[in-house]
């Protein structure tokens, strides 16, 4: 009884500093904070307009917060209400301390905490899936708390859709024979998010300007990002890039620069029209593509975000010890904690194939979001790092159906 009051004060402590500590800050801005920012515009006119969303959770946050600080304030409440359970439900009916704070520990590393003070869909959509994939490895006969995680995730982030499906079918058990009415649910409402995703994509965007599609951005970050990878330019040109193109992509500095360059009109009409697709990079030249994805140092100093957009915080590390410096030590903290979840859940002889199933389906994932999207590998990445971060929950004793019957059993004895 004291270790569960003492567990309540802990999750309630964590859940109201970083609350208050969001409270206290300056909201930061975002470039895609405006898709999902009213500002005054009727719901039902912008929920659902070109450029916003995908996803309808923090549009509706904002909606009801009425202000960028308040929706802050309030999704971050909500995120950290949702790790909070996950953190309850990682500590099992056993209620240990060490699993419990391992989930509060991932909760607040920076890799999640950074983005409370953001109008974006990284801290709930983040949080729910924590929540969901605790619940299916340590309590999969909970299985609204699943369906309601899961739903929630999709909500919020609808380009979750892989992740979520690998979560549910690698933890789906008995429990689950009987519940049409949850497994309806979370299948309209992964219809719905595929519609989301598909509508958004194909609409002009309102972050970055609005004259230009989601697709058409993705394939010109690609050809920025990606261009001076061997064969790339060969591939392209071969694939209708015009003849300019090349130089236009060797000048510019970003992105955005690749389409002003009035030497070369020809190549916004190419991205507008797809540009080189991932597919076609991969067949083309699969080794130098995957490696560059791949390349290790790029993943240890490279975040692009969060680290740079900590104006307004009150906790800044790289203040501290320098923003590139702060890159490396939290990069390597973190693959060093997602290593010791893997040897943990491959530890255990009955856990292997399911845990080999969840680690190819993330690392598929990853690879996925980095082909389609050329920039922000990190940030796109995230949540399956934070599904295999907390894979280690899958290898704990409680996670069997059949021990949850015992200890019942012996509840009621």
């Amino acid at each position: 009884m004291h270790r569960r009051l003492a567990q309540i004060l802990a999750l309630a402590l964590i859940t109201m500093l970083r609350v208050a500590f969001v409270a206290i800050a300056t909201p930061v801005g975002d470039i895609d904070s405006v898709r999902y920012l009213p500002h005054g515009t009727p719901l039902s006119e912008f929920l659902f307009a070109a450029g916003a969303g995908p996803g309808i959770t923090t549009t509706l946050i904002a909606a009801v917060a009425g202000t960028d600080h308040r929706t802050v304030v309030v999704q971050t409440a909500v995120a950290a209400t949702l790790w909070a359970a996950a953190a309850w439900i990682a500590a099992g009916r056993a209620r240990s301390w060490l699993p419990l704070l391992t989930v509060l520990g991932i909760s607040i590393f920076p890799w999640s905490l950074v983005w409370d003070a953001t109008p974006i869909t990284e801290p709930v959509a983040i949080a729910a899936l924590a929540l969901l994939t605790v619940t299916c490895l340590r309590a999969p006969d909970k299985v609204w708390v699943i369906a309601t995680a899961a739903c929630l995730a999709l909500l919020t982030r609808p380009t979750l859709i892989p992740l979520v499906a690998l979560v549910l079918t690698a933890c789906l058990s008995r429990s689950w024979r009987r519940q049409w009415l949850a497994i309806a649910v979370v299948i309209v409402v992964a219809g719905f998010a595929s519609w989301d995703v598909y509508r958004f994509t194909s609409q002009q965007t309102a972050a970055g300007g609005a004259d230009k599609t989601t697709s058409e951005w993705q394939a010109a970050t690609r050809a920025f990002v990606r261009h001076d990878v061997p064969g790339w330019t060969e591939t392209a040109l071969r694939h209708g890039m015009p003849a300019c193109g090349a130089a236009t992509l060797e000048a510019s500095d970003s992105p955005s620069a690749v389409f002003d360059d009035p030497n070369c009109p020809e190549l916004r009409v190419w991205l507008h029209q797809g540009g080189l697709s991932w597919r076609d990079e991969l067949t083309a030249q699969p080794v130098a593509t995957l490696a560059h994805i791949g390349d290790p140092w790029r993943w240890l100093t490279d975040s692009g975000r969060p680290y740079d957009v900590l104006d307004g915080r009150i906790y800044r590390l790289y203040d501290i010890v320098g923003i590139e410096r702060s890159r490396v030590i939290v990069n390597l903290i973190a693959w060093t904690g997602t290593g010791l979840s893997l040897i943990i859940a491959f530890r255990r002889r009955g856990n292997r194939l399911r845990t080999a199933y969840l680690v190819a389906g993330c690392v598929g994932y990853v690879v996925l979001v980095c082909l389609s999207d050329g920039i922000e590998y990190w940030r796109h990445s995230l949540p399956a790092f934070v599904v295999l971060g907390l894979l280690w929950a899958g290898a704990l004793e409680s996670a069997t159906p059949e021990l949850l019957k015992d200890s019942r059993r012996g509840d009621q004895r």
